[in-house]
């Protein structure tokens, strides 16, 4: 018998396009907040970034 317990991954920083509202109302509601906003994504390419990290 094989048994799998489940991952437990625990994020305290993360970043969501801009351009998604869903995406950061989902990360809203698991309690993170929005410390910073950037015009660039982290290639260089024109789209905004939020950067958020748990309340």
């Amino acid at each position: 018998m094989i048994i799998i317990k489940p991952a437990t991954i625990l994020l305290n920083e993360l970043c969501v396009n801009e351009q998604k509202p869903l995406a950061r109302i989902f990360y809203e509601r698991m309690g993170f907040v929005i410390y910073k906003r950037s015009d660039l994504d982290e290639q260089g390419n024109p789209y905004p970034l939020l950067y958020m990290k748990m309340a």
